[in-house]
């Protein structure tokens, strides 16, 4: 129930397993980290859909620069893939009676097994005041690189329609230095004649005054619910029903994926201002395309990565993306209600007509979002606005709700314009790619019976405005699902 190509719904959990493998090698351990122990339960028990690899970037980067448990807010808990909206609340909650200073309370807020599991990239307040300590000049710094032979060779290669490269080559540098990180990146598939044909350069800082976080190369950006902008996104569902419908990445992040598609090339920052949060950015990156000869118009963008064929060569890099925008949040707290709203602008242009947009080669966005938590319910959505093809609107909005302590519900619903469409979306839905063309209604629970069992389930009914080439089947649907999941003791 996500809008993945299902060749990433089959291979999702097998990427995950093989990446952890690829992050941890270079331990030489025989055992695996406690993150790669998290993410197998995660795999489990549930699904891991969209981008994984950044999935497991992320969480490495929070062992290095973990989320302080006391003064965290909600967007950097949903950072932690096996924290649900519940427990978020309940972080939020309980720390506003007294600070979260050990494990064990933090156990008894979100259970022994998630406890464990989040440990690696959670701070408490000891460990913040000693890291001020630290002097500006520490450094660290990994090089990484694999290659990779199949054996028996690709048919592409033998019979000439690929290149003769049969290795998979990839390199990865990332250096940090106080509060700057540069990351570079480089990959070769089977069959792509280029020693390198994808490089990516990606310089970070943070925490510089009220400069949040910046960028200079490539980078990404995440907007309310993914309807405007929705880049590297990933799902964490399973036993934890409610937290798969939430999108969960930051707000604004430097690249560091090998993935060819779905980031922006330029400059962007984020400044806060308590209680605002500006976030701006300018790109301009080239594209992989699909142009009709007869048209001249854009039909497609090709995000496979993959320049074997010549077909796929002449796609490469085919027209320029140009982005430009801002996004605006204010937090707000007023008696039991506290959360943030925020606004969107987001202008683009491709320089060639394309066909999504009725002829045209750039057109407009806007958005707005919000968030709230009101007494023991949770409100989350966003609505967006598209200039072309026609004026059109999509709107997501949801509730969370925790009766009593380990019993999460969940009601979406999602009405996507027929006629919406943004190239950067990600937004939660069956078949809705660019957050268009769906409607429906998700209702989710979960029960924590015990640190060990768990059980849940979901309902999605769904429909289909507009039947065309492009959506041919159903025009409407329903999905089901129900996981159980099942921690056995340390004895078996």
């Amino acid at each position: 129930m996500r809008n993945h190509r299902s060749s990433i719904r089959r291979h999702a959990v097998k990427t995950a397993m093989a990446f952890v493998i690829f992050m941890t090698a270079d331990s030489f351990s025989p055992s695996l980290s406690p993150a790669a122990e998290s993410i197998e339960e995660l795999a489990g028990r549930g699904e891991l859909l969209g981008n994984v690899e950044k999935l497991i970037l992320d969480l490495e980067e929070l062992k290095k620069h973990r989320i302080f448990l006391n003064t965290a807010g909600a967007d950097e808990f949903r950072q932690l893939p096996w924290l649900g909206s519940a427990d978020i609340r309940a972080l939020l909650r309980e720390r506003k009676k007294a600070a979260i200073t050990s494990l064990g309370r933090l156990a008894s807020i979100i259970g022994k097994g998630k406890a464990e599991a989040v440990a690696p990239y959670i701070a408490f307040d000891a460990v913040r005041r000693s890291r001020k300590k630290r002097t500006d000049g520490d450094f660290s710094g990994t090089f990484t690189s694999r290659v990779f032979r199949e054996i028996p060779l690709r048919r592409g290669v033998i019979d000439g329609k690929y290149a003769a490269a049969a290795e998979k080559l990839s390199n990865r540098l990332k250096l940090s230095f106080s509060r700057y990180t540069l990351t570079v990146v480089q990959e070769r598939d089977i069959g792509e004649p280029e020693l390198f044909d994808f490089t990516s350069m990606s310089l970070g800082a943070s925490g510089i005054g009220i400069l949040g976080t910046a960028a200079v190369g490539n980078y990404e950006v995440n907007l309310g619910e993914g309807l405007v902008i929705g880049q590297g996104r990933y799902y964490a569902g399973g036993a934890d029903v409610p937290s798969s419908v939430r999108l969960s990445s930051k707000r604004l992040s430097p690249y560091s994926s090998s993935s060819e598609y779905g980031f922006f090339q330029g400059a962007a920052a984020t400044f806060v201002l308590a209680p605002c949060e500006l976030t701006v950015f300018s790109s301009a990156n080239r594209v992989d395309a699909v142009i009709n000869r007869k048209t001249g118009m854009i039909t497609s963008f090709d995000d496979s990565g993959y320049h074997r064929t010549a077909t796929e060569r002449e796609r490469k890099d085919r027209v320029t993306e140009r982005v430009y925008g801002a996004n605006l949040r204010y937090a707000f707290k007023s008696g039991i209600a506290e959360g943030k709203i925020g606004g969107s602008w987001v202008r683009y242009d491709y320089g060639v007509p394309m066909t999504m947009l009725g002829g045209s080669s750039s057109s407009t966005l806007a958005g707005i979002e919000g968030e709230a938590l009101i007494g023991g319910i949770g409100l989350f959505g966003e609505a967006a606005w598209a200039e072309r093809p026609a004026d059109s609107f999509s709107w997501t909005a949801g509730a969370e709700y925790e009766p009593v302590r380990g019993v999460n519900l969940l009601l979406a619903v999602r009405s996507y314009g027929s006629n919406y469409y943004s190239p950067f979306a990600s937004a939660f839905a069956e078949r809705g790619e660019h957050g268009g063309n769906e409607q429906g209604i998700h209702a989710g629970a979960g029960f924590r019976l015990s640190d060990r069992l768990s059980v849940s389930g979901y309902y999605d009914r769904f429909r289909f405005p507009l039947l065309d080439d492009h959506c041919p089947f159903a025009s409407d649907g329903h999905d089901a699902r129900i996981y159980l999941a099942w921690k056995p003791g340390g004895g078996l």
